[in-house]
């Protein structure tokens, strides 16, 4: 299973910069003292920098973390800089040779621009050329098996019953828009936004040479296909339900449920052609997808995948495409006024296909200290221990889902910083001319290097997460949690700071990636991440009745006018949030109980633990993006990932002497954490 969690524009839970910068220090001087701490932290620690902090015209959103997210930036393209210099001076081999190729290709903005449509041109030749389902289902076979999935998503992932080997998944896709309800909803914002695709759709084609209004028609006939897939797909909360991801079917079953889909087309593209099954877990979608195949004009479908060619390939292409693509899916959809930097756009093209490994080896031995990874697996056993004695005492678990449940966590694999194990990328050949060929070749690469590996032992030391990647995870069919290595460095973690930073920051990250081995979807999967759950009946009904108290306390969160939090979208994550802070703190407990830490700057451990947990979540979105992470983001609005963990554990009330009445100062029965 892929994640699952919806990476709009890096809003990642972490972060990374050097740890003498001002921005990032723990600094009392700047905290707002006319508010009350008792009654918002949040507001408390963040008033002043929320007050005097603008969002960057390249940014939908600004805070700490994005500040970080961009100081590593700055980093890869150090990296990037360095390795396109030595493949000038004909000295780059490895690594090395790829990166500085790719970037020195896509900073090449004369050779983009003279390249045209060429890079497109072949397949817009096919598409032209079709005139029958066969050719329709052959071209998107084809497409498919070189990395460029339109219609609906192909992919070999571990197999839900069995883990430890691969297997085929079908999944809906197929949607150039973020969000399905974008295409669903007939209010006046809705409807705004369906008009600016259309617009955006026929300025993509009229780049390509389409007259004006055979554009628009065909940006409608385009419209029409991906409103009835997106009416067919499952919602961004239904996607987060385990049951509507894995569903093993015989190809027999296949054909019949979609006869006109020709799955043994895409089979034999994809090289396997002596497969017996696969998963498809959205049959409603995969129906209408087929009926669509079988009776829309075949106009109307080179309409669409010329849109979804364009779409794709738009920032690969010349600037013209780029604006235009960025005028939507940056503007018109997260309302971000400015196009980030070029050198920006390259090196997020290069995180989306293999070679983000090679960055990843260059990053790690430019930036990470050696001795920061196992100071960090030291904390990681701290945290284990402290959600281990949680474990232990929760009153809703049976003897027997308590077993099943401390042997999860005892199996917990923890991939910290890199990978013991770099992959083979020396087959990958790049055109330091051909900035959008070296994006397809890298998209065939791993497509290729995917399919191959069906029906082989799953490679468990492998990391699909970039190695520089802000970021932190859970993947239930490993069982494992993933750190790359920014969040081994500061402000995230330092061994220089006192351990209240380093517990609030990765401590909590740490927590808060473990506790989704046990959140609604992980908590199906066992030690070795096999579909199985451990759990029994009577203790699952107790889990799912907190659960139900937890999506009910956010879906009360009025985050504007008429606009609240969904409790169940946000539920895995609020449950990781509410586990991860007390987690953390226990581990905090543990740490100091060997090695007690006095008060630093006026403020005890305990103290310096919440405030700097509050500070993590400062963050000033714009209100187009604000409202699209409503529809679509599996967390809370940052305000109450921070506010409502620190009012529901009875230790932040203690740490500041919160009254009773006091609006953190929740009591033992009103509590919604699970653990």
């Amino acid at each position: 299973m892929r994640t699952l969690i919806i990476a709009l524009f890096l809003a990642a839970e972490c972060a990374t910069a050097a740890s003498g910068d001002p921005e990032f220090r723990f600094d009392p001087s700047r905290f707002d003292t006319s508010v009350d701490v008792c009654v918002d932290p949040y507001a408390y620690v963040n008033n002043r920098f929320l007050a005097t902090t603008g969002i960057p015209p390249d940014r939908p959103m600004w805070g700490p973390r994005l500040q970080v997210v961009d100081r590593n930036q700055h980093m890869q393209k150090e990296v990037a800089e360095r390795a396109a210099a030595a493949v000038a001076q004909g000295s780059a081999v490895g690594d090395a040779l790829l990166v500085g190729t790719f970037f020195a290709a896509g900073l090449d903005e004369l050779a983009v621009e003279a390249a045209g449509l060429r890079p497109v041109a072949a397949d817009l030749a096919r598409i032209d050329a079709l005139r029958t389902r066969g050719e329709l289902v052959a071209l998107l076979a084809d497409l498919s098996a070189n990395g460029i999935h339109l219609a609906f998503s192909y992919y070999v992932w571990p197999k839900g019953d069995d883990p430890d080997r691969y297997g085929i998944y079908v999944e809906q896709g197929g949607l150039g828009m973020t969000s399905r309800e974008s295409y669903l909803g007939d209010d006046e914002e809705s409807k705004t936004l369906q008009q600016a695709y259309v617009d955006y759709l026929s300025g993509l084609l009229g780049l390509a040479g389409i007259e004006v209004a055979d554009a628009r028609r065909q940006a409608h006939a385009a419209l029409a296909i991906e409103t009835m897939l997106a009416r067919a797909s499952f919602s961004a909360a239904q996607m987060g339900e385990v049951r509507n991801l894995f569903a093993v079917r015989a190809l027999p079953e296949v054909r019949t449920l979609a006869p006109h889909l020709g799955i043994d087309e895409f089979l034999r593209a994809h090289g396997h052609g002596s497969a017996r099954d696969l998963s498809l877990a959205q049959p409603d979608f995969v129906r209408a997808l087929d009926e669509r195949i079988a009776n829309a004009p075949i106009a109307d479908w080179r309409a669409y995948l010329r849109t979804r060619l364009l779409d794709r390939m738009a920032p690969h292409l010349g600037s013209a495409f780029v604006e235009r693509h960025f005028a939507f899916h940056g503007t018109a959809e997260r309302g971000i006024p400015a196009r980030p930097a070029r050198w920006k756009q390259v090196l997020q093209a290069l995180s989306e296909g293999p070679i983000h490994s090679a960055m990843g080896r260059l990053y790690v031995d430019a930036y990470l200290d050696p001795g920061a990874k196992p100071a960090a697996l030291a904390m990681v056993s701290d945290v284990r221990a402290a959600f281990r004695a949680r474990i232990e005492r929760a009153a809703w678990m049976g003897e027997s889902t308590r077993r099943a449940a401390l042997g999860k966590i005892d199996r917990m694999v923890a991939k910290i910083g890199y990978p013991d194990r770099w992959p083979d990328l020396s087959a990958l050949v790049l055109d330091a001319s051909d900035h959008a060929g070296n994006q397809r070749a890298a998209w065939r690469f791993a497509q290729r290097r995917d399919d191959a590996r069906l029906d082989l032992p799953v490679d468990r030391g492998e990391w699909r997460t970039p190695a520089y990647e802000v970021n932190a995870r859970y993947q239930p069919q490993a069982n494992e949690i993933i750190f790359p290595a920014p969040v081994l460095q500061a402000p995230v973690f330092d061994p220089a700071f006192d351990p209240a930073l380093n517990y609030a920051t990765l401590g909590m990250l740490v927590a808060h990636e473990m506790t989704h081995g046990f959140d609604p979807s992980g908590a199906q999967f066992d030690a070795r991440g096999a579909l199985r759950e451990g759990w029994t009946a009577q203790d699952r009904r107790r889990f799912d009745a907190l659960v139900a108290r937890v999506e009910r306390h956010y879906s009360a969160i009025e985050v504007a006018p008429g606009k609240h939090v969904d409790g169940k979208l946000t539920a895995g994550e609020n449950i990781a949030d509410l586990g991860g802070l007390a987690i953390a703190h226990d581990a905090l407990v543990r740490r100091l109980s060997r090695d007690p830490v006095g008060s630093l700057d006026g403020w005890s451990q305990d103290q310096r633990f919440f405030l700097r947990f509050a500070w993590a979540w400062a963050m000033r979105v714009r209100p187009e993006f604000a409202d699209l992470l409503l529809r679509v983001d599996t967390h809370a609005p940052d305000r109450f990932r921070a506010l409502v963990p620190l009012s529901d554990l009875p230790a932040f009330a203690q740490a500041f002497a919160c009254g009773k009445d006091a609006p953190m100062g929740r009591g033992a029965r009103e509590r919604i954490g699970i653990w």
